[in-house]
């Protein structure tokens, strides 16, 4: 089961009030979802079952994120990270990259036992 962008907004908004418009932070959502799908998803074999063209202020709000569930706070995370860099406060971004980086670590880890990588070729006895 994945999330939704707005579900990620929802979600985030009541864990960490902040200033920022819901267009700022689908902007920083699309950072993440594209370095996700650049650095995990298209380094696997079957990277064309995920498709990912970008978001932005006109993406359907409904639009499935590519994390599962289980690893969907790194959006939380991800977001947090942001506001606190945008308001500049340095402590509180690096705590909050500290968890998005545990999250991210974990979902690639997942990823990768479950997806074969490209240009691995597997051992004959």
């Amino acid at each position: 089961m994945k999330t939704t962008i707005g579900e990620v907004l929802s979600y985030f908004d009541n864990q960490v009030p902040n200033q920022y418009s819901d267009e700022e932070k689908i902007r920083w959502l699309n950072e993440i979802e594209a370095q996700i799908y650049n650095d995990i998803i298209k380094t696997h074999r079957d990277a064309d079952k995920i498709a990912f063209n970008g978001y932005s202020s006109d993406t359907d709000i409904n639009t499935q994120m590519i994390v599962p569930l289980e690893y969907s706070e790194l959006y939380r995370f991800w977001l947090e990270k942001s506001v606190h860099y945008a308001n500049g406060e340095i402590d509180r971004m690096n705590n909050a990259m500290t968890m998005f980086q545990s999250y991210y670590d974990n979902f690639y880890a997942a990823y990768n036992r479950a997806h074969r990588p490209i240009g691995v070729h597997g051992y004959r006895l």
